[in-house]
C-alpha cells in the first residue's frame, strides 16, 4: 500500500510552530495564516494596506517574496466594470405592456428624475399600475442603481491621474490599537508540538517556507539538519492585537456580493472576461481575502536546536544570520531589528531575533473564503 509523502524537515517544523501559534495566540485554524518575511511596516499608510489588499495565496505561510503581486483591489476592479444591467433585461423582467407604461409615466415628470430616485418611484407606481410585478422591478432599478454607483465610485481609482488604493483606517489607526494591547508569549517545543495541519483551512497546504534562513532552500542540508533536530523556541511579544481596516470609497460590498450570488446575464455579460467561474471558481482568482492582521509590536525571539554544525556551517550560518532567520526571517535593519548565531563549544546553536518597539510587524493573517468575506454564508 502507498503511503502519503511526508512533507520535508523544514515544513514539518513550520506545521508544528504553526500549530503552537494559533494554540498560544488564541487563533483560529479556520482562519490564521503565518506571514513571512517578518518586518517592521513602513510608517505611511500605503504599507499597512498593501497587507490588506493581496490576494493571500492558499498556504499556511505566506511568503512575501513569493507574493505574483494579485490584489483584491485588482480583481474587484475587473469585476466592478463589468457588471451591468441593461434597460432589457428589466423591460424583459416586468412585461412589455409595464414597460410601456411605466415609461410614459417617467416622461410625465419634470426634470426627469435621478437614476437613483426610481426604486422608489417605481414602487409607488407599480403598487396602483402594476402591483404583479412591484418587486421584480423594484430589485432589477436597485440593481442598476447599485452597479452605476460602484462604478462612479471606482472611477477616481483607475482614471488619470489615479488616487491610490486605499482604506478606511491607516497606520496611526493601527498603532493607536496595537500600542494599547495586552503581551503575549509563545513556547515552542518540536518534539511536543502536533505537525498535523490537515485540520485548517488551507487543508494543511503550505509552501511558503523558506530553509534556515531567508532565500535558503529547505532541501539543503544545513535547512534540513536544523529542522529534524529538537526546536526550541521562546517568542516574546510585547504587544498583540488583531486589526482591520473597510477598504475605501472604491469599494462596494453590495456589488460584490451581486457578482458573487448570481452567475447569470445580469449582471454578468453574456461575454464576461474574466466571467464569474475565473472568479470565484474553484480555481479562480479571488479564493480568499484577507479578513484582519495580527500586528506585533515589539518582540525577542530565542531559538535552539540540538543539531552539532561543524565549523564550516557555523561560517555560513554566521555569514547568512543577517538575513533573518526561521521562524520570522526579520532581516536586519539598523536599530530596528537584529539578529545574533551563537555557537557553544558542542556546535550546539542559539538564534536571537529582536524588533524595536515603535516598528510594528505583521505576524500573520486571518483569511477568509470569500463568501464569509462577503456575509454569504454559503
Amino acid at each position: 500500500m502507498l503511503t502519503p509523502l511526508q512533507p520535508d524537515p523544514m515544513t514539518q517544523l513550520q506545521n508544528r510552530w504553526y500549530n503552537t501559534v494559533v494554540d498560544s495566540l488564541h487563533l483560529s485554524r479556520n482562519a490564521f495564516q503565518l506571514n513571512v518575511p517578518v518586518v517592521p511596516v513602513a510608517t505611511e499608510d500605503a504599507a499597512i494596506w498593501a497587507y490588506l489588499n493581496q490576494i493571500p495565496p492558499v498556504s499556511l505561510t505566506a511568503n512575501q517574496s513569493q507574493s505574483d503581486g494579485n490584489t483584491f483591489f485588482d480583481q474587484y476592479e475587473a469585476i466592478a466594470l463589468q457588471m451591468q444591467f441593461p434597460q432589457s433585461a428589466f423591460e424583459q423582467d416586468i412585461g412589455e405592456v409595464n414597460y410601456q407604461a411605466w415609461m410614459a409615466y417617467l416622461a410625465t415628470i419634470n426634470p426627469p428624475p435621478q437614476l437613483s430616485a426610481l426604486p422608489a418611484l417605481f414602487r409607488n407606481w407599480a403598487m396602483v399600475k402594476a402591483p404583479a410585478v412591484m418587486a421584480v422591478g423594484v430589485a432589477d432599478l436597485s440593481n442598476m442603481v447599485l452597479i452605476n454607483t460602484a462604478q462612479i465610485a471606482l472611477l477616481p481609482y483607475i482614471e488619470q491621474p489615479a488616487k491610490p488604493v486605499d482604506y478606511m483606517l491607516g497606520y496611526q489607526a493601527m498603532m493607536s490599537q496595537v500600542y494599547n494591547a495586552p503581551s503575549a508569549t509563545v513556547l515552542f517545543d518540536s518534539m511536543a508540538a502536533s505537525s498535523d495541519v490537515s485540520n485548517t483551512w488551507a487543508k494543511g497546504v503550505d509552501f511558503g517556507v523558506p530553509g534556515l534562513w531567508a532565500g535558503s532552500s529547505p532541501h539543503s542540508r544545513i535547512s534540513r539538519g536544523f529542522a529534524a533536530s529538537h526546536v526550541r523556541a521562546q517568542l516574546n511579544l510585547h504587544a498583540v492585537s488583531v486589526w482591520t481596516s473597510p477598504p475605501g470609497a472604491w469599494y462596494s460590498s453590495m456589488m460584490l456580493h451581486l457578482a458573487y450570488s448570481s452567475q447569470s446575464s445580469p449582471p454578468w455579460p453574456a461575454d464576461a472576461f474574466p466571467n464569474w467561474q475565473d472568479e470565484f471558481g474553484a480555481d479562480g482568482a479571488l479564493p480568499d481575502a484577507v479578513g484582519s492582521l495580527l500586528i506585533v509590536n515589539g518582540l525577542t525571539l530565542t531559538v535552539t536546536t540540538s543539531h552539532r554544525f561543524p565549523a564550516v556551517d557555523q561560517l555560513l550560518i554566521n555569514d547568512n544570520v543577517q538575513r533573518g532567520t526561521w521562524p520570522l526571517f526579520s532581516p536586519n535593519q539598523s536599530g530596528v531589528v537584529s539578529n545574533q548565531a551563537e555557537f557553544d563549544n558542542d556546535g550546539l546553536l542559539t538564534l536571537t531575533t529582536t524588533v524595536a518597539t515603535g516598528h510594528p510587524v505583521v505576524l500573520g493573517a486571518n483569511v477568509l473564503a470569500i463568501n464569509s468575506y462577503l456575509g454569504h454564508g454559503g
